[in-house]
């Protein structure tokens, strides 16, 4: 995948997005994931991840790092309305 040259961050934000996949893949504890009872499911808090503010470059970093995450996490799926706001391990 290709990032914009302006986004210095990009590798950054895949290096986050490899760091909460082996978090959750191992079911491991994170302070942006906050796992169910079973950890079959997470909310995930990415304002923790990649803090908000008024530059433009924010929401393209969030896009970078959940296209990156969702590549890294193939058993689960998003099930709420806004974007990994809670992931659910697929069941078959």
């Amino acid at each position: 995948m290709k990032y914009p040259a302006s986004d210095a961050d990009h590798g950054e934000d895949v290096r986050i997005a490899e760091d909460i996949a082996r978090h959750v893949l191992d079911g491991a504890d994170h302070p942006a994931v906050r796992w169910s009872g079973d950890r079959t499911r997470f909310r995930l808090d990415v304002r923790q991840l990649i803090p908000g503010s008024y530059l433009k470059t924010i929401p393209e970093r969030r896009r970078i790092f959940r296209d990156a995450l969702r590549e890294r996490l193939p058993g689960w799926r998003e099930v709420a309305d806004s974007p990994f706001s809670l992931l659910r391990k697929r069941t078959a």
